[in-house]
Order: structure tokens, then C-alpha cells, then sequence
């Protein structure tokens, strides 16, 4: 009888802890989320178990972070990575899938696609990248 008290506890827990995740921890755009584009510079790519941040700084000067799934389509290739590899370097094959060779931080121009989530509370999570785009 303990022992099934003791799962009937875990059991719940574990529904309570999935069920408390944020509508946006998987990212699926909400029906209200409003579709915007953004112009600048990539800045910073750290993506890991199911999602990550990317951030790029704008024209002026202003950096916009943005939440993204696992694997973000960049040029219309899906790309899986952890961790870029830093110029002049191969990438690591145990955290990064395939890289694009037009992507450096700090340096390519990037057109960025994403819904808002007007209801959720930090900017990170409530600007979610589609896509991205580099800028030649």
C-alpha cells in the first residue's frame, strides 16, 4: 500500500511539473503571437537540451534576444548547435551538427523571423526565432 502511495505521489508530481512548464518551453507559436522581423548583427548563438538564446545587436546599437528550439533554420538549413566554431577553428562534432560557413559572430549581418508572445514575461522567451537569414 506504501508503495503505491509513493508513486501516486510521483505521479502527480511529475504531471504538476510538466504541466507548469511555459506554454513556450517547446517552442509552438500561440495563436495571438504577432509574426515581426528584425535587422542586425549576430551577436551571441548558445543552444542546448531543446532550445537556447540568440542575440543580435541592431543598427543602433540596441541587442534584441530571442529564444529559439534546438535546431534553427538558418539559410533554409536546419542547423543543431551548441556552440559555433570560432574562426579559423573546426567545429566540435560532439556539439555541433553542421555550421554555416557565412555565419561569424560578432560579424555577419543576419534578418532574424520570430513571433511575440506579448504575455509572457522576459524577452527571451517571449521572442521565439522561425528562422534567420543572413544579409550579404
Amino acid at each position: 500500500m506504501r508503495l503505491v502511495r509513493y508513486a501516486a505521489v510521483l505521479a502527480l508530481a511529475c504531471t504538476v511539473a510538466v504541466t507548469s512548464l511555459p506554454a513556450n518551453a517547446f517552442p509552438t507559436k500561440p495563436a495571438h503571437a504577432r509574426m515581426l522581423s528584425d535587422d542586425g548583427i549576430l551577436e551571441t548563438w548558445g543552444v542546448g537540451n531543446r532550445g537556447g538564446e540568440v542575440t543580435i545587436r541592431s543598427r543602433d546599437g540596441r541587442t534584441h534576444r530571442f529564444a529559439v528550439a534546438d535546431a534553427i533554420v538558418v539559410d533554409g538549413t536546419p542547423v543543431r548547435c551548441a556552440y559555433p566554431p570560432k574562426p579559423g577553428q573546426p567545429r566540435d562534432p560532439t556539439a555541433c551538427d553542421f555550421w554555416p560557413s557565412t555565419l561569424q559572430l560578432g560579424k555577419t549581418g543576419v534578418r532574424v523571423s520570430y513571433w511575440r508572445d506579448a504575455t509572457a514575461n522576459a524577452d527571451a522567451d517571449r521572442d521565439v526565432i522561425v528562422s534567420l537569414r543572413t544579409l550579404h
